[in-house]
């Protein structure tokens, strides 16, 4: 999974805009709920739709591409904490056990 291609990633414009969204403000309290609706579908099938296109979950998509970026700035030489608040994470120990884990 590469999170730099450039998108759109497929045809489906509605996953595209998802994925732009996800691209864009990953470091906000994004929710599939608000994808779904921004999408214009119901959360349900809006995941399945996007595991078609994408092949993951939007929130596995979400997520991976938070702790790549985390990683990315981590290795910038920004502090634990100074990621943590970009990427979206409450406190930088939750932020330190995502990274261990994956």
């Amino acid at each position: 999974l590469s999170y730099d291609r450039e998108l759109p990633l497929s045809d489906d414009k509605a996953i595209n805009a998802a994925l732009e969204k996800i691209h864009n403000e990953f470091g906000t309290e994004l929710s599939i709920a608000e994808l779904a609706a921004d999408a214009g579908f119901e959360v349900n099938y809006f995941i399945r739709r996007f595991r078609k296109v994408v092949g993951i979950t939007p929130y596995s998509y979400l997520r991976r591409y938070r702790l790549a970026k985390a990683r990315a700035l981590y290795s910038s030489g920004l502090t634990l904490a100074e990621v943590a608040e970009i990427v979206g994470y409450d406190d930088p120990s939750s932020l330190s056990r995502a990274l261990k884990t994956r």
